[in-house]
């Protein structure tokens, strides 16, 4: 639809087509029908084929339904939640990693699909065990060797899982091994982001008792990450999820975080220095009765991520645009390479460093 954004919204029976307008008004305008919705999201599944919708079904003999272009399938899970899509084996089509609560396990799907005008089309390719309750999952490439890795939030055993990618390019048998870290209690989300400006993707949790946990990226070849660091989001025990976005445009990636027992979010500015991860509060607001799920997206044009909240109580959705200034906004400068708040001379021999000797990334504004 011309001028508004598309969210997809799990509730009770069905799946939500909400398009949100530049002003911030929503309109509710096609449904698809499911049995108890847990996460939706979008990817090119079929090759080539941008924003096909798929969708969890949370039962134990639930499923995730994908809607192609061309087609839909489905593929049978025990208790999935939320999923998510990256490439493992290279051969440039999405796969898909699902989470079952029941099962304590994370089930891998290798997509098989053959031309963007075929109905997408996944087999099942393995199991890895996860910790006691995954609830979420996230994607990224933590010891920075082209390969996509996974971590996975754990709420009875109050730990992240780190998944790393062992499979070879094109391979038909998966590989992966596993690590622990543990997080704050209950996690509820997790998701990566390079919140020290490294150029390596930390991880993030927001945990049940009040907080959100963070663990910083030491990776070289091996997978490692350094003990969690919390930061309170002001309103105890209610923090149910989360997203990662800049915020106030200074280059580092903030955190808003939706608080179930209170209708409000709260943001989490990064204050962060490489090598050091710091967050200060950054504000927050009200929205609809126990705010579930939160996702960003610049909706009225702006060049800001403004944020939509699916709360679950009071059946709606709230839309918060970013009014944020970002006049004198500090954490960033073009230019910047070795983020010292300055472009000299350094940052010319950071990047010859970086291009020619393997050194670290630029910062983050740099990019």
């Amino acid at each position: 639809m011309y001028g508004a954004s598309k969210i997809l919204v799990a509730c009770s029976d069905r799946i939500s087509d909400v398009w949100v307008y530049p002003n911030g008004t929503i309109s509710d305008i096609g449904q698809t029908l499911a049995v108890d919705p847990r996460f939706v999201g979008y990817g090119s599944f079929s090759r080539n084929v941008p924003d096909e919708e798929a969708f969890s079904e949370y039962t134990l003999s639930g499923s995730v339904v994908v809607e192609g272009l061309y087609g839909t399938s489905s593929f049978s899970f025990i208790s999935p939640l939320e999923f998510c899509l990256a490439d493992f084996d290279r051969d440039f089509k999405p796969d898909l990693a699902v989470v079952e609560f029941e099962n304590d396990a994370v089930r891998i799907f290798q997509n098989n699909s053959v031309n963007s005008l075929s109905t997408p089309s996944f087999s099942a390719w393995t199991v890895v065990l996860a910790g006691d309750g995954p609830v979420s999952i996230c994607h990224a490439d933590f010891n920075e060797n082209d390969k996509e890795d996974l971590a996975v939030a754990n709420f009875n055993s109050s730990n992240v899982y780190v998944l790393e990618n062992k499979c070879l390019d094109y391979a038909n048998w998966p590989s992966f091994t596993t690590q622990s870290y543990a997080v704050g209690p209950n996690p509820k989300c997790v998701r990566a982001a390079d919140f020290d400006g490294d150029g390596k993707p930390d991880l993030v949790t927001c945990d049940f008792g009040g907080a959100v946990s963070i663990l910083r990226n030491t990776s070289g070849i091996v997978i490692s990450f350094a003990p969690k660091v919390d930061v309170g989001t002001g309103w105890f025990g209610s923090p149910s999820w989360m997203c990662v976005d800049d915020f106030d445009s200074d280059g580092k990636p903030d955190i808003a975080v939706t608080n179930s027992g209170w209708a409000t979010i709260t943001i989490l500015r990064n204050t962060s220095t490489r090598g050091s991860i710091s967050f200060e509060w950054g504000g927050g607001g009200v929205v609809g009765l126990t705010p579930w799920s939160i996702c960003s997206g610049d909706f009225n044009f702006d060049g800001k991520p403004d944020l939509a909240v699916a709360n679950n109580s009071s059946h709606s959705v709230s839309v918060l645009l970013n009014t944020t200034s970002t006049s004198g906004s500090g954490g960033g400068v073009c230019g910047d390479a070795n983020c010292d708040l300055f472009v000299d001379i350094s940052d010319v021999v950071y990047l010859i460093a970086y291009i020619f000797s393997g050194g670290l990334k630029p910062c983050a504004a740099c990019k």
